[in-house]
């Protein structure tokens, strides 16, 4: 996850100098159990097609280390990096400031509130995000009607708990 070619700027870290870990809070893990602070809601969870790659991806079931044993999908794209990992420092990732898929839903989004919107413009975006992230994508289709719940849906999907709106 640190190494896409879909980041345009990320926070730098090394392994002898990095910052919090993130992750923590999503699976809090310490090589015996799972006891994370927060799970994603099942509407997130709902959000996404079985065709979308970011589904598992971004989740993966585990049975938790808490007495109730809740087994379900922890949000796994904090896990933590490779590099990291391997010397035994968990769940830090570099932050990811400036990426291409946010940048396709803010014109998309920019397109469809335009004075005179341009639906077919802030599709296009939508469909060049959503081809990249689904094993099997069409199209998206923008109107006065539903470009809002589609980009906001969008963004949820691509975005998860990473500091945005939702």
């Amino acid at each position: 996850y640190d190494h896409s070619t879909e980041t345009i700027w990320k926070v730098g870290f090394t392994t002898t100098s990095y910052g919090g870990s993130l992750g923590q809070i999503f699976f809090n893990y310490d090589f015996n159990s799972f006891k994370p602070d927060y799970v994603p809601a099942e509407w997130v969870l709902n959000l996404y097609a079985d065709t979308d790659l970011r589904a598992t991806t971004f989740f993966q079931s585990y049975r938790t280390g808490y007495e109730h044993g809740l087994q379900w999908p922890l949000l796994a794209k904090y896990f933590g990096n490779q590099e990291f990992y391997e010397q035994n420092i968990l769940h830090v990732t570099m932050p990811k400031v400036f990426r291409l898929s946010e940048q396709y839903l803010i014109r998309a989004e920019a397109y469809c509130q335009k004075s005179n919107p341009e639906y077919g413009k802030g599709a296009s975006d939508l469909t060049t995000l959503r081809q990249a992230r689904y094993s099997n994508y069409g199209s998206a289709s923008l109107t006065e009607e539903n470009w809002f719940k589609e980009i906001s849906e969008e963004r949820v999907r691509e975005l998860y708990m990473e500091g945005f709106r939702l």
